[in-house]
């Protein structure tokens, strides 16, 4: 693993150990012993970890065995074994090293700052203690929190004279490149309205490609203004002055634009070879978007010139929106894909597009930018930066008809919930949907009314394997189905992989996420299972559950969430609000002999508080039946689609027309031939529904009928009488 010492230039002394990991990882553990430098809270902390019994007297902490670590802003966070000695030093400067070297050597006798205490006492290995003090501490760092820390009280932040740039330069040459393990290096300096240099950007290069930028400031001892200047790869705690703001200041009143460029680089060379730009408007950098003043360009609008890189859209965005906050306007140069063999050249394609650009009629808008991004490097722009409204009319969708599932209740893309109390056969009747619709299969007098067979995902949270292949064997059996048909359906069972399934948890999601994917209607049994978040009475606690919904609808898939019912009767149970995001809830409850599904919301359809389907379920030899009550058959109950033979359903809106309304002493005989289980109230409610006659006129021909023997008496309804437990 590589290894590097930072050495020179530092402002605020140096680690009196060496630093571990790559580039990154030494660069964080370096911010992290700088900040130690700045916060004597944090090193009483780190005090603690070392000794419990660490008393502190003055600026100064103790250990047990007189080890002093020093709280004075000039050595904060450096320890000494000496009682009461102090501390000795670090100037910022090349006589810095040798003491260094000691100190690494000897950390028992005289140690800089905590690195080497930690690993004499608490028996960490060097590379490891900057990782475990972090763990210790429970926080993190990244490399933003230079901004938060980057000074100690004893030192100023000031401007660089030439005699400074030099020695900086100098500094940088003999050891920066060797320390960080890059082969090549370039700085360049930002400069203030009179000349004076304010801090410079170091960029390294290796072999492999990578870049890494630092800043580098200028800082001097308090109340010591004829001392040494230190360097630090730190920005100064102040917002930076913009790329050659002198240039700035002095082209600004002649034209209405100036040209920001993505980097140092480009900004120099523009400058060096194509001198005309410079005349013409304002050239400046965006290299230190989160610190620079944007306010000294006034009222100018600024030419966003973004790098020809993938990198290079998404940090324009971000430019955009920074100067968009302090009320200007930018526009962009677009910036073609690279097809030149070096940056000058690209460089030289400038000079032939930038010109129109002083020109209205040559403006690049965001939204002409986010189209060149889109094109050219496959780059959306980032949630919130372009307006999104579009015409009415010219709204995406709804030119092809939708795909019908469930009767005047639920198409394709739509979303519903299935409520009832426990027992009722929440279970069963999604189980029936599901082997319906993953096998283009018809049922209910066709209320069930898949128009293709589709790709159906059963997420199961509770039923065991067995009891769930049985009732699917026998549903499907009664449907007239082949024995094989349940192997269309797709399962995530609970009970079967020995785990929960959930759909709340970003774990939980991703496991299911690709099965979810390749469906195209997903049924969730039940949402106290996979969602159980949703459940509690906070009207919050729906939000995974919307999510759910919101997902299926963006990626065009059907989610029917099976659910318990409410106190109230109405609702499902559990928060006020289930509903909102769903297209249909239907509700099934008992009646006289028979299930009743209500829908209790209908968005897409005529809407009626009529049942949407009545029936009963039979166990029999030929396997589980649902017999419809009440409805005339729309099409066929037992017609299966075969792959590739639904185009006519899809295509069209035709249904099998209604029959003649028949005579109604035959109507009532044709319909108890069918329904002999049924008592006299529900074969008149049946007559009724169809539209045969009015009430009084059923029951007067029913008890007609049955005076003249043509109508025996009912026997006993055969409900499939399933304990709650078999029926959920």
């Amino acid at each position: 693993m590589y290894q590097y010492t930072p050495r020179y230039p530092k402002a605020f002394g140096h680690p009196a150990w060496s630093l571990y990991g790559f580039v990154n990882d030494a660069l964080l553990q370096d911010l992290f012993w700088r900040k130690v430098q700045t916060d004597p809270a944090l090193v009483a902390r780190l005090a603690t970890i070392l000794d419990h019994n660490a008393t502190q007297e003055n600026k100064n902490i103790f250990l047990s065995d007189n080890t002093a670590i020093s709280l004075h802003p000039e050595s904060c966070g450096a320890y000494t074994t000496e009682r009461p000695g102090r501390v000795n030093l670090l100037q910022g400067n090349s006589e810095d090293k040798q003491s260094i070297l000691d100190a690494e050597q000897h950390p028992a006798s005289c140690g800089y700052y905590l690195g080497p205490l930690f690993q004499q006492k608490c028996g960490w290995l060097p590379q490891n203690v900057y990782s475990n003090i972090l763990q210790r501490l429970r926080v993190s760092l990244t490399q933003e929190d230079r901004y938060l820390f980057n000074r100690k009280a004893c030192h100023n932040n000031v401007l660089m004279t030439d005699r400074d740039k030099a020695n900086a330069m100098q500094a940088i040459e003999r050891s920066v490149p060797i320390d960080f393990g890059f082969k090549k290096f370039r700085v360049y300096w930002y400069s203030t309205e009179n000349g004076s240099t304010v801090f410079g950007i170091m960029y390294l290069f290796d072999d492999s490609g990578m870049v890494a930028k630092l800043p580098i400031s200028a800082w001097q001892r308090v109340g010591n203004s004829t001392g040494n200047v230190v360097f630090d790869l730190l920005h100064p705690h102040h917002n930076c002055p913009l790329y050659d703001l002198h240039a700035l200041s002095r082209w600004r009143g002649r034209s209405k634009y100036a040209l920001i460029c993505a980097n140092e680089w480009t900004c120099e060379t523009i400058k060096q070879d194509h001198t005309w730009i410079p005349k013409t408007f304002p050239v400046t950098t965006y290299s230190s978007v989160e610190m620079s003043d944007w306010a000294s360009l006034g009222s100018m609008t600024p030419i966003i010139f973004p790098d020809d890189t993938v990198d290079g859209c998404y940090e324009a965005y971000k430019l955009f929106l920074v100067l968009q906050a302090q009320g200007l306007f930018p526009i962009f140069l677009k910036r073609q894909e690279k097809k030149a063999t070096n940056q000058v050249q690209n460089i030289i394609k400038l000079a032939q597009d930038i010109y129109p650009i002083a020109f209205p009629s040559g403006e690049c808008d965001l939204s002409t930018f986010a189209q060149h991004c889109r094109r050219e490097f496959g780059v959306e722009p980032p949630q919130g930066i372009l307006p999104q409204g579009q015409p009415l009319l010219e709204l995406p969708g709804g030119e092809s008809e939708p795909e019908p599932l469930l009767e005047g209740l639920l198409s394709l893309d739509d979303q519903m919930t299935i409520f009832a109390w426990r027992g009722v056969g929440k279970s069963l009747f999604s189980l029936l949907l599901a082997l319906c619709f993953a096998n283009g299969h018809k049922a209910l007098n066709g209320r069930v009314y898949p128009s293709r067979k589709y790709r159906v995902l059963l997420i199961d949270g509770e039923m065991p394997p067995g009891k769930l292949k049985e009732r699917a064997r026998s549903i499907a059996k009664g449907l007239g189905l082949p024995e094989d048909a349940a192997n269309n359906l797709i399962v995530r069972s609970s009970v079967a992989e020995k785990k929960n399934l959930v759909l709340d948890t970003e774990e939980g999601w991703l496991d299911l996420l690709p099965d979810l994917e390749q469906a195209d209607i997903i049924i969730v049994d039940s949402l106290f299972k996979v969602i159980p978040t949703a459940m509690s009475s906070e009207y919050t606690a729906i939000k995974e559950l919307n999510n759910f919904y919101s997902w299926c609808r963006r990626h065009g898939k059907t989610g029917i969430v099976v659910d318990h019912q409410g106190k109230s009767g109405h609702a499902s149970f559990g928060s006020m609000g289930k509903d909102i995001s769903v297209d249909a809830a239907l509700q099934l409850k008992n009646s006289t002999h028979a299930i009743e599904a209500t829908a209790t919301k209908n968005r897409n359809f005529e809407f009626t508080d009529k049942p949407w389907i009545k029936y009963s379920i039979k166990n029999e030899s030929d396997g589980m039946t649902f017999q419809p009550i009440g409805q005339v058959a729309i099409v066929s109950p037992t017609t299966a689609l075969p792959a590739g033979e639904d185009e006519d359903i899809k295509n069209s809106n035709k249904r099998a027309s209604t029959p003649d309304k028949p005579d109604i002493d035959q109507a009532i005989l044709n319909y108890v031939k069918e329904h002999s289980d049924q008592a006299q109230g529900e074969v008149c409610d049946a007559i009724v529904d169809m539209g045969i006659c009015k009430r009084a006129a059923a029951h007067s021909h029913y008890k007609a009928l049955r005076e003249e023997g043509k109508l025996t008496a009912p026997e006993e309804a055969d409900i499939t009488k399933q304990s709650d437990d078999e029926i959920c």
